[in-house]
């Protein structure tokens, strides 16, 4: 079956709670938040599960959301032990149950599988595309860095959507930083050489070293993730609870309450994306991905020979003439769009500082502008062209970026 992605950008959370409590009546929450998609969240009971989870499923319906769906008996524990028979019939049982209402998105297969748990979660996803191939499972496979080959067999088990998880991010050392790309790096690069969407899972709450992201934090995941290719992102996670360890500075406190400066950083990232760009991002498709004044996790720099009609990508240190400033670190993505045009993401890789990144075009490209409201406003470039080494007029586009900020412009060829 042809995968259909999901209209505007999947955005979801890992829902730890149950059928009563963080069902029905949390709808109207998570979609102030900007949520679209939710994980199932427990039943204490089959009793309640057929009584919950049908009703449950009919509002989001009515409110434009989807679900994936979770039951042990469908994840790849229940594979290793019981074997691929017996898990076939239980994932069909379900899938028959509640798998074909309009709101189910896919279901949950089991998460970082180990090296013995591999055979597992793979037979498990073949089993779910081969038996639902209308619907996509939810990956979090982990670290596959640690699992060789892991990457490929998820893509060989048929699947349409990938999955990455990295909370190393929000690590208060640089080193953090860099790790979270090298995840990224390691999955988009497979998504990109099987053609495959990528949906992360990124960190919403604070535990261990982690710190509590703040909105500039949410920025700049949901940015960084967007223009490395990802077409979803589930926080981990949504709500804080009166006997977690150490968990902290989640948007949802422990007492059920929204958690101040947490709680609208999230919504404040997430319902600007929603207006500008997680529609226009459905139907644009990575080509390449480049790192400006610092890389990070393997990726490459932006090339001296020029990508796609851009000439060259740098951070212009010059203040108005009035003094100079340390160069941001930037990312400059090249997408394919449906419409026939080329598109490029431009990023603020700095959750500090704000700056410049400027695009210089070559005599190929005949206008540039800005993308806002999803492709609805179209708005043309601002700053002075140069003449290239033929005297032929070209563009340059100086862009002004805050801390995280991504903005995506259209290239239209000559």
């Amino acid at each position: 079956m042809a995968y259909n992605r999901e209209e505007s950008f999947v955005l979801s959370f890992w829902n730890y709670g149950n059928l009563k409590e963080h069902g029905r009546t949390e709808i109207a929450r998570w979609k102030d938040l900007g949520m679209n998609v939710v994980m199932m969240p427990y039943a204490n009971s089959e009793a309640e599960l057929e009584a919950e989870l049908p009703k449950f499923m009919d509002e989001l319906q009515k409110n434009n959301m989807k679900i994936i769906l979770r039951f042990p008996e469908v994840e790849d524990g229940y594979y290793h032990r019981h074997g691929e028979e017996a898990y076939r019939k239980a994932f069909k049982a379900r899938y028959e149950k509640y798998g074909k209402h309009p709101a189910v998105l896919g279901f949950y297969p089991g998460e970082e599988p180990g090296p013995d748990r591999v055979d597992a979660f793979v037979g498990v996803l073949k089993v779910m595309m081969e038996e639902a191939p209308e619907l996509n499972p939810f990956l979090e496979p982990g670290d596959t860095r640690k699992v060789p080959g892991l990457g490929d067999k998820i893509a060989g088990a048929g699947v349409h959507v990938h999955g990455v998880g990295t909370y190393s991010q929000m690590e208060p050392e640089e080193r953090g930083i860099e790790e979270y790309f090298q995840h990224m790096h390691t999955t988009t690069s497979v998504c990109r050489k099987y053609g495959l969407d990528c949906w992360a899972t990124l960190l919403s709450s604070a535990h261990f070293r982690f710190q509590a992201p703040e909105e500039v934090d949410y920025i700049w995941q949901i940015n960084t993730a967007a223009a490395l290719g990802c077409t979803g992102i589930f926080w981990f996670r949504l709500y804080d609870k009166l006997m977690a360890m150490d968990y902290r500075g989640s948007p949802i406190d422990e007492y059920g309450q929204p958690n101040g400066k947490y709680y609208r950083g999230m919504k404040r990232a997430q319902t600007r994306f929603t207006i500008h760009h997680a529609k226009l991002l459905m139907k644009l498709h990575i080509k390449e991905s480049f790192f400006i004044t610092k890389r990070y996790g393997g990726f490459p720099a932006f090339p001296d020979a020029g990508y796609a009609g851009i000439k060259r990508a740098y951070c212009n240190t010059d203040f108005f003439g009035c003094y100079d400033y340390d160069p941001i670190p930037g990312i400059v993505s090249v997408f394919d769009g449906d419409d026939g045009y080329e598109y490029v993401a431009v990023v603020n890789n700095n959750r500090k500082d704000a700056g410049n990144i400027t695009l210089e075009f070559d005599e190929t490209v005949k206008n540039v502008h800005y993308v806002y409201y999803n492709g609805a406003q179209l708005n043309g470039c601002t700053t002075n062209g140069y003449s290239n080494k033929n005297d032929a007029y070209c563009i340059r586009e100086e862009i002004w970026l805050a801390p995280g900020q991504m903005e995506i412009l259209r290239i239209e060829k000559k």
